[in-house]
């Protein structure tokens, strides 16, 4: 990414700040960030992404797989969805709010 590209990067993020003396407090910190760190104009920015997976209790019909609620459009063809396995909802969480 060059200097440009990380400063848009930057500044598209919604905490990033907006009032015009901390703004350019911020893109003088980035371009001083990205001038220790650039290789041929460029800086790479690794990203590490966490995924958790889990059930939504449906009071309706006990505990759907997140593939019940995926429109079937949105499906990829090779994986197959599971039939909705009743258990009693928890009494700790609020009812599900009705489908659209």
């Amino acid at each position: 990414m060059d200097e440009e590209g990380l400063l848009g990067r930057a500044f598209s993020a919604s905490y990033a700040p907006r009032e015009p003396a901390l703004a350019e407090a911020f893109a003088t910190a980035l371009r001083a960030v990205f001038a220790r760190y650039e290789v041929n104009g460029k800086v790479v920015i690794r990203y590490e992404t966490s995924v958790y997976l889990g059930q939504r209790p449906d009071h309706r019909f006990g505990y759907l797989d997140i593939l019940d609620v995926c429109p079937v459009s949105q499906r990829t063809p090779k994986i197959q969805t599971s039939k909705a396995v009743s258990r009693p909802p928890h009494s700790k969480t609020r009812p599900a709010a009705p489908y659209s």
